[in-house]
């Protein structure tokens, strides 16, 4: 959503996982927690993301903040591959300091 401050969604909310009595590990990470956040002056917003329990498959991830809509691909890419896992993106390169990074450190906690 093209809003201020953007707003991008992707899959499954923490809520649907409750209803489909999924097994999910839900990691959420802010702007001010990474280098690039820190130099654009930590502004408002997270990243969130819901993998699913012993097969790492991405569930959903949902982001509020800067860039948000640009970065957002990446996951949805990641979710578009086969078994859908969050492997992929913690195994991706992420050039420092950039805002992607945040969606590497979300993914990385998850490890």
């Amino acid at each position: 959503m093209f809003s201020n401050p953007q707003i991008g969604s992707v899959g499954l909310t923490e809520r649907a996982c409750r209803d489909q009595g999924l097994d999910y590990t839900v990691v959420q990470k802010h702007y001010a927690d990474f280098a690039k956040g820190k130099i654009v002056g930590s502004p408002p917003g997270f990243a969130k993301l819901l993998v699913e329990k012993g097969s790492d498959r991405i569930l959903g991830f949902h982001m509020i903040g800067p860039q948000a809509a640009d970065l957002l691909h990446e996951v949805v890419v990641a979710m578009n591959t086969p078994g859908a896992k969050a492997q992929r993106v913690r195994d991706s390169i992420h050039v420092h300091p950039t805002l992607a990074e945040l969606v590497k450190q979300v993914f990385d906690a998850t490890a």
